[in-house]
């Protein structure tokens, strides 16, 4: 293995329980290298 986990995941900024980002290991040790996030425009949004 390369070491290296990607992961997705649809966020909901609407509802109360979307707030904060957490990360787990499982089954060993890990250490959080880095971590990217983009903010994403509204697509529904009225101009």
């Amino acid at each position: 293995m390369n070491s290296r986990q990607c992961v997705a995941v649809r966020i909901y900024p609407g509802r109360s329980d979307s707030q904060g980002v957490s990360i787990r290991a499982h089954g060993s040790p890990a250490t959080l290298q880095s971590l990217e996030a983009w903010q994403l425009e509204n697509l529904f949004a009225k101009p």
